[in-house]
């Protein structure tokens, strides 16, 4: 039983195995994300097909039934006020693309508080006096400064994330070119090889030199 043999084929099924499980889990992600957007889109059609109220609230909580980020209901409801053409789900379309453009602002901010921050803006915009216009212009100032913040960590999150999978995948590429460096032949393994070559042939009887032998002794009386 050659026993390199078989590890060699067992390190080959690892290591294709595990690029094989990577590129199919990154595909799954991508398909699943692309099926959620889908599956909102229906749903919404088919709540305004049947006159459903909605509030822009409502088809967040419906997006994160479908493990949908907040970004993605932008996205679905561009595309369907884009595709569609039936006045009334236009017009709730627009109206829930409104009600989103309204609390982008604060978008990065815990739910819990975006409607206060609607409202008040909505208020300060209303108030006959002209300072209560730039009444929220601090808040509005140190939450920019905490969503940028904010974005900066999920930045760093999201760059950590792709350098532990490349590292996942250096470290499997790696592996395997040192198995292949440990298992070629070395110096010594091809001046052996060379020696063996060159001296074989010299250890093998030579057909003429025996037919030659064979007839001298024939003639010999």
């Amino acid at each position: 039983m050659d026993f390199d043999k078989i590890f060699n084929y067992i390190f080959l099924v690892i290591y294709v195995g595990g690029l094989s499980v990577f590129f199919v889990v990154m595909a799954k992600l991508v398909i699943d994300k692309r099926k959620a957007r889908h599956e909102l889109k229906q749903n919404l059609l088919e709540k305004f097909k049947a006159a459903i109220p909605l509030s822009i609230n409502d088809v967040i909580n419906m997006a994160k039934g479908a493990d949908l980020a907040r970004p993605s209901v932008g996205k679905c409801l561009n595309q369907l006020l884009s595709a569609t053409n039936d006045p009334v789900t236009f017009g709730e379309l627009q109206r829930l693309t409104a009600e989103l453009e309204k609390e982008e602002p604060f978008d990065d901010l815990p739910e819990e508080v975006k409607p206060s921050l609607v409202r008040l803006t909505e208020l300060c915009d209303a108030s006959s006096v002209k300072s209560d216009k730039y009444l929220l212009s601090p808040v509005q100032k140190t939450l920019g400064t905490y969503v940028e913040l904010k974005a900066e960590v999920e930045k760093n999150r999201t760059k950590a994330k792709w350098l532990n999978i490349a590292g996942i995948v250096s470290l499997i590429v790696g592996t395997w070119s040192f198995y292949l460096t440990w298992k070629s032949p070395d110096v010594k393994d091809i001046e052996a090889a060379v020696k063996r070559a060159v001296s074989s042939p010299s250890q093998e009887p030579n057909p003429a030199v025996q037919g030659t032998l064979r007839d001298k002794a024939a003639q010999r009386p």
